[in-house]
C-alpha cells in the first residue's frame, strides 16, 4: 500500500470505502467525504490520488425520469485487496504479540 496515504484524508476514505464494500452500501464521491469529515475539496483532490494508484473507481448513475446524474464511489479489487492485506498484517502481528 502507498505510504503516501497513511495519515491523509485518502486512508479515512479508504477505510470508508471498505465498509460501505462490506455493508453492501454504495456512497457516492460526496458522501465518502462526507462520511469522513473531509472538506469536498480536499477529498476529492485525495480522490483522485487513489484513483491513480488504482484502488478507487467512479461511476455515474443517471436514475430514470430524472435529469441529475449521480457518481458513485467504490474500491477496485487492487484497493480492495490492498485493504484486506494490511488488515490482515496488522491482525496477524496483533496476534504475535499475545
Amino acid at each position: 500500500m502507498a505510504p503516501e496515504i497513511f495519515g491523509e484524508p485518502a486512508w479515512d476514505i479508504l477505510l470508508s470505502a471498505f465498509l460501505a464494500e462490506h455493508y453492501k452500501t454504495n456512497p457516492t464521491v460526496v458522501g465518502a467525504c462526507t462520511v469522513c469529515h473531509i472538506p469536498f475539496l480536499i477529498g476529492f483532490r485525495w480522490f483522485k490520488v487513489l484513483e491513480e494508484l488504482g484502488m478507487m473507481a467512479r461511476y455515474t448513475v443517471k436514475p430514470p425520469n430524472d435529469d441529475l446524474q449521480i457518481e458513485y464511489a467504490r474500491l477496485t479489487p487492487v484497493g480492495l485487496a490492498a485493504i484486506e492485506s494490511y488488515l490482515g498484517t496488522l491482525v496477524a502481528g496483533e496476534r504475535g504479540r499475545s
